[in-house]
Formats: structure tokens, C-alpha cells, sequence
């Protein structure tokens, strides 16, 4: 199964900003978004070649 990890810093900044509103917070080192540890979310495809 292949995985497509997504990380605040792939989203463009109108994305970025939408998130921490959606959080409630002003800065993304307060969510640890800064640091592209943990992905915002994975995609997965159950078939290689998708």
C-alpha cells in the first residue's frame, strides 16, 4: 500500500492560515506544525501504480 503523508508546509499560506484559524491558534510552531514531524494526514492507495 502506498501513502501520500501531507504536512502544513505542503499546504499554499491561504491553507496554512486556514488551518490555525480551524485550530484556534495564531502560530504554527503552537501546534507543532513548524517542525513537518506528523503529517495533517495520510492518503492511502490500496494499489501500487494509482
Amino acid at each position: 500500500m502506498e501513502e501520500l503523508k501531507i504536512f502544513f508546509s505542503d499546504l499554499n499560506e491561504e491553507t496554512q492560515q486556514r488551518v490555525l484559524k480551524f485550530y484556534g491558534i495564531a502560530d504554527p510552531k503552537e501546534g507543532n506544525f513548524d517542525s513537518d514531524i506528523v503529517p495533517l494526514f495520510i492518503l492511502e492507495c490500496p494499489e501500487e501504480g494509482m
